[in-house]
């Protein structure tokens, strides 16, 4: 079905950057995010699809994955939307505890 999401989507305001080959580090604002991907407020559009990597400082360690930007708009705020292609699993166990304490948070 379509704009139905296979994850649940935790609103969070984290911070973290993305780093396109050859480009220097940018920084991003993470609207919300899924064990599946992230949408984050950029400084500037991004052309999708475009592949990246993505660090964020989570409140009990670091993530980092590649990622696609499949969506990005061109008007202020510039918002995109990224998929996770690529974690380590320290990086994947890092979220994945994020994730599970947001949950804890947002029932209370």
């Amino acid at each position: 079905m379509e704009g139905q999401r296979i994850s649940y989507r935790y609103k969070v305001a984290l911070h973290g950057s993305f780093t396109v080959t050859g480009v220097d580090q940018q920084p991003i604002v993470v609207k919300n995010i899924s064990a599946g991907g992230l949408l984050a407020q950029l400084g500037a559009p991004l052309p999708a699809p475009k592949r990246v990597v993505i660090k964020l400082e989570l409140p009990d360690g670091q993530f980092a994955a590649e990622a696609i930007c499949l969506r990005s708009s061109y008007e202020p705020p510039y918002d995109a939307a990224f998929l996770f292609i690529g974690a380590q699993f320290e990086a994947v166990d890092a979220l994945r505890s994020f994730l599970v304490q947001q949950a804890r948070e947002d029932a209370n």
